[in-house]
């Protein structure tokens, strides 16, 4: 089977999947295969060129990655050059997303041997603003009420075929039931032809026989 081709993630997509992330939690409630079909449904939603696999993978990687910054020990040293909390782009966003606060300043590490002002928190995306919580916006109920409207509308055209099954199966029922009463008629009918028939030749019998006994008599 041919490995699936990576994806190279823009900045804008990275923070419009973390975006949608945060806004339609309610698609991840951990039951079977409601994750995945979140991640179609991000990926219907965005147009991107990704598939539900690869926006699971990368919303993985960037959890990861945040857990590794957050633990890191604070005031201890890193080699000049490394990815800390202070410098990782995604850091204020995901921090903000995960503990549900308003993004903040993330802790500063020392790099070792490097004389250099502390390094600034660089500005948050667009989208991410520091002092603004995560809201719920109005596109969450429209998500909500689509999907909910879309199941809805499952659930009608599945009662809708049942019941139009059920219509065929009562119509072949009764034409097969109107069949069997036609049948039945039909030998009432012959079963009663031949009686009138066996009573007509013993009633002629019978006269025969009584014909018979008068000319025997008058002899």
């Amino acid at each position: 089977m041919a490995e699936e081709k990576t994806h190279n993630w823009t900045p804008e997509e990275t923070e419009a999947l973390i975006q949608w992330r945060s806004d339609n939690e309610f698609f991840f409630t951990g039951k079977r295969n409601s994750s995945i079909c979140g991640w179609e449904h991000f990926v219907a939603a965005s147009g991107f060129d990704v598939t539900a696999k690869q926006a699971k993978k990368k919303w993985n990687n960037l959890k990861a990655k945040y857990k590794e910054l957050s633990d890191l020990p604070k005031g201890n040293g890193v080699e000049a050059g490394s990815v800390t909390a202070a410098t990782w782009q995604w850091y204020g966003i995901m921090d903000a997303v995960l503990q549900g606060k308003h993004p903040v300043s993330p802790p500063l590490d020392v790099a070792t041997n490097l004389t250099a002002p502390a390094a600034s928190t660089p500005p948050a995306p667009d989208g991410a603003t520091a002092g603004r919580p995560p809201r719920k916006r109005a596109r969450d109920n429209d998500a909500v009420l689509q999907f909910l409207k879309d199941q809805a509308e499952r659930e009608r055209e599945t009662l809708a075929r049942a019941e139009e099954r059920g219509r065929d199966c009562d119509a072949i029922l009764q034409f097969l039931k109107d069949q069997a009463e036609k049948e039945e008629e039909r030998e009432r009918r012959a079963l009663a032809r031949d009686e009138e028939r066996e009573r007509a030749v013993e009633a002629r019998a019978e006269r025969y026989l009584s014909l018979f006994e008068k000319l025997v008599n008058k002899m």
